[in-house]
């Protein structure tokens, strides 16, 4: 820091030179210091240091005057010196403020000069990683303007400038317009004869992560595997970058639930990677990644998770800001792995910690702050969390909006809380707010695309499906499906996505005949694009075999649902596979083939057991069904036993006033009755009344039948008054209740209260 020295310098060498010399004196010793891993003290001797040059280089311009050696251009280029070497270690903030100081100085004296445009391009880059992308769009459309003007729209600087317009534009969700941009540059690199075919193969793989982005996963791929072509005649086909093209091919494959593609594409990564012995961070960090995603494929779900947890750690390794985003995305990806294994609490804990990562490196109004909110929502619902889940989700949409105004995203963002708020019942906010996404998607340029509107019309459909709507359900239903057949014809994903609810929805109607039908048309189309073996297939199967069932057609049934248990068994997917025997077991039961009933609903039980421990909802289920088996048999006593395993868990999971404890004291009395144990059974039913009762009044109509039987009870034990007075008290409740009371029940109290 010897300003003697440093002038000394400057004046042999030139200033530009001899600032650039020091430059590399100064980051030699940032190197020094942060190997000590005292990061801080590094960034902050640098920014010191380039702040005293700064200074002596604005006092040297400030002399005005013929001694002065430094010229306001010399002064903004060295400026640009510092601004380069902050921006290397991902010091933004600092690196911006020093780009900006030089423009100010450059521009004074040559504003529309090739010189004034590669500075602002520069700037431009630096404050996109700033997050100042207002500056960032300001800064390049004034160096397109000078190189428009100075060099030419066919220049390759002009090409790189709107290149980086889209890369601003993609930041800010403006995908059309950066769409635009990238195929201008696209199309012009394309006439070039491989002159530039890593700016083309760049370009390429712009557009392939908007096409990602946005889930147009067939164009993506495309994207990738031309930019993959480029990168490997220009790179070699060891470079990281490479290895990283390929990646996201992988992870087209993945998303699409092609699993053995995604598979080969990242073995083919760790390839490329393995034919460099020393990997730069970024290709260690890839590394990893790419390993946690096969083994997470492989449903190595620990080993997966201590991958990313290692990438996690290299990553930390450095502890600029850029670094933060990275490790963001890592804890996003661990996230999903615990979500997989219904660990909700571990995920939600991962994506709060990258929700941290990313405010700590970009304030609290970026997007990508949002996007993981809307993640972090999702499992919420899942963990039956719904109050903080609409508080993700309202932060996420007031971000969107002060960033995008009321739009496309938002509206997205909406339709994930209008089903939050489905999910908890308050379906009167739900509509209104499927009813405000609809209205922001046709109001809004995204609107002119009626695909946007698949989402909330089939969140709407839905809703009018659960509260009972049913012909507004089906308009809605059938309006999508118009609108998915235009857009993508007769074979696709979201045209099966969208018959499968219809056949929930001809369910519900009880009209099982025209549900098998959207059912089996859902399958059709999911084996078509998937094979027989895909996890939608065997979901469709299982779905298709239930209704079978219901409609009458058990063999049809059978089929199915063997069907499905074969897909998941292939799969590995446990639980599912536990689901699928559990129907399995009902048909059996509905064919009088108890053995065999017993034999799947113990084999489900099992793996419910072995995957989520024997005090789960879900094996309360399967010990209820062997109870309802083994009452058909006439094995009372055994009956009775699974009904009281059931009974603890459900006490325990539930607390002992549930409802659904009710039903499983009702059954538990009904079969008490039924075997001559009296008093036991009036024991049960008493606790079901008490239970009913406590639970309000949508439970009123449950409350008749064990009062009904309750009477029987007391009559057999010769205990009139308390007989007919419970026969009165569910006589006058049946006729309180009206229509959805059991008449046949009703008419049969009335003689009894009458009789007595």
């Amino acid at each position: 820091r010897n300003e003697s020295y440093i002038r000394g310098r400057c004046s042999s060498f030139g200033w530009i030179e001899g600032i650039r010399s020091h430059v590399k004196d100064a980051e030699g010793l940032w190197a020094s210091l942060r190997s000590s891993k005292n990061y801080a003290d590094a960034s902050a001797t640098l920014l010191a240091t380039f702040e005293q040059l700064e200074f002596m280089i604005k006092d040297e311009v400030s002399r005005n005057d013929s001694n002065s050696s430094c010229s306001n251009l010399e002064a903004g280029r060295c400026l640009h010196e510092f601004s380069l070497s902050l921006a290397k270690i991902g010091l933004w903030k600092e690196s911006s403020r020093f780009c900006d100081s030089c423009l100010s100085l450059v521009a004074q004296n040559i504003w529309s000069s090739e010189l004034v445009a590669a500075l602002l391009y520069n700037s431009s880059v630096i404050h996109v990683e700033n997050n100042k992308l207002d500056l960032a769009e300001e800064r390049i459309e004034q160096c397109l303007n000078i190189v428009a003007k100075s060099i030419g729209l066919e220049s390759v600087l002009y090409l790189k400038a709107v290149n980086q317009l889209g890369c601003v534009l993609s930041d800010r969700r403006d995908f059309r317009a950066a769409e635009d941009c990238f195929g201008k540059v696209i199309t012009a690199l394309k006439q070039t004869t491989g002159r530039y075919g890593i700016e083309f193969g760049t370009s390429l793989y712009k557009m392939g992560r908007i096409k990602h982005r946005q889930g147009q996963l067939d164009e993506a791929l495309i994207c990738y595997e031309r930019a993959l072509d480029c990168e490997k005649k220009g790179l070699g086909p060891h470079h990281v970058f490479v290895a990283n093209a390929i990646m996201q091919i992988a992870d087209v494959f993945l998303r699409q639930e092609l699993f053995e593609q995604a598979e080969r594409n990242y073995e083919k990564c760790l390839e490329v990677l393995s034919h460099d012995g020393a990997l730069p961070l970024r290709g260690r960090v890839i590394l990893c990644v790419v390993n946690g995603k096969l083994l997470g494929l492989r449903n190595q779900f620990e080993e997966a998770v201590k991958k990313y947890e290692e990438a996690l750690l290299l990553i930390r390794e450095d502890p600029s800001p850029s670094a933060k985003m990275k490790e963001a995305r890592t804890l996003v990806m661990i996230a999903l792995e615990y979500e997989k294994k219904y660990e909700y609490d571990s995920s939600e804990r991962c994506l709060e910690e990258s929700i941290a990562a990313l405010k700590s490196a970009l304030g609290t109004m970026h997007l990508d702050i949002a996007t993981v909110l809307v993640n972090l929502a999702r499992v919420k619902i899942a963990n039956h969390k719904y109050v903080a889940a609409s508080e993700c989700l309202e932060e996420a949409m007031h971000i969107q909006k002060s960033n995008l105004g009321d739009g496309e995203e938002v509206a997205n963002t909406l339709c994930v809380y209008a089903s939050c708020l489905k999910v908890c019942g308050d379906f009167e906010n739900a509509e209104t707010a499927y009813h405000g996404a609809m209205q922001m998607i046709k109001s809004s340029d995204g609107g002119r695309d009626s695909v946007s509107l698949v989402g909330p019309l089939l969140g709407m459909a839905d809703l009018m499906n659960i509260i009972g709507e049913y012909d507004e359900a089906s308009e809605y239903y059938v309006e999508c499906l118009e609108i998915q057949k235009i857009a993508f014809g007769k074979i696709h994903d979201s045209i099966a996505n969208t018959l499968y609810a219809m056949g929930l929805l001809k369910h519900n109607q009880r009209n099982f005949a025209r549900s098998v039908v959207f059912f089996k048309k859902s399958v059709d189309i999911r084996i078509k694009l998937h094979g027989e073996t895909h996890p939608l297939v065997g979901d469709t199967y299982n779905m298709l075999g239930f209704v079978e069932a219901k409609n009458g057609n058990l063999d049809g049934s059978l089929r199915c649902l063997e069907n499905a248990l074969k897909v998941r068994q292939m799969l590995g997917d446990r639980l599912k596979e536990a689901e699928t025997l559990l129907n399995i077991g009902h048909v059996h039961r509905e064919k009088d083939q108890f053995e065999l009933a017993i034999e799947h609903y113990d084999d489900c039980m099992s793996i419910r057991i072995a995957a989520l421990g024997s005090n789960d909802a879900t094996v309360a289920e399967a010990y209820m069904a062997l109870g309802n088996v083994k009452s058909d048999m006439k094995r009372l006593d055994e009956a009775l036993s699974s009904y009281n395993e059931a009974l603890q868990i459900v006490e325990s999971v539930h607390g002992k006033d549930d409802p659904k404890v009710g039903s499983i004291l009702q059954k538990m009395g009904m079969l008490q009755f039924r075997s001559g144990s009296l008093v036991g059974a009036k024991s049960s039913l008493e606790k079901v009344v008490r239970i009913y009762r406590k639970a309000g009044k949508e439970y009123e109509p449950h409350v008749l039948k064990p009062l009904f039987i309750l009477g029987n009870i007391y009559n057999i034990l010769r205990q009139k008054d308390e007989a007919h007075s419970v026969w009165e008290d569910a006589y006058q409740r049946s006729i309180a209740i009206g229509d959805e009371a059991d008449q046949d029940m009703h008419d049969a109290l009335s003689r009894l209260v009458n009789a007595h």
